[in-house]
């Protein structure tokens, strides 16, 4: 059976392995770089950052969700479907999750999701259901 290890950290790195005798053999040590990406980056004249993220598809309808509850008080199915592609499956189960989440508190109609004036209050908490990454969940 051979059995393979790691000795030591740091530039000079050992590895060994044992025979089938079980006596040890060590190999010769490699040079590892652990030079950090930002500094290899800040040597060759960029920037040591990267700014931005990707977002999907998924990630810009629930803004835009997000962004017409905390506005307008609703959500336009047919701008949903229309103007950002929706499944509209997926948006039909969307709405029905969050009202049956928040029931009486919210309306859905053909037209949309809206948020009657007596629970406008709760408007922010209406719309952390439509976040993907709200954490509390």
């Amino acid at each position: 059976m051979v059995f393979k290890s790691c000795i030591g950290s740091g530039p000079k790195v050992h590895s060994q392995k044992n025979s089938p005798s079980g006596r040890p053999l060590a190999s010769a040590p490699r040079r590892v770089s652990y030079k950090p990406a930002n500094a290899k980056a800040i040597e060759s004249g960029q920037f040591a950052t990267a700014r931005g993220h990707a977002f999907t598809r998924d990630d810009i309808q629930r803004a835009r969700m997000i962004e017409a509850v905390m506005c307008d008080f609703a959500i336009s199915r047919a701008e949903m479907l229309d103007d950002y592609g929706m499944d509209p499956a997926a948006l039909g189960r969307t709405f029905q999750s969050v009202h049956a989440e928040f029931e009486g508190l919210v309306d859905v109609t053909p037209d949309g999701l809206f948020i009657p004036p007596a629970a406008r209050a709760l408007t922010r908490i209406i719309a952390r259901s439509f976040d993907a990454y709200d954490l509390s969940k």
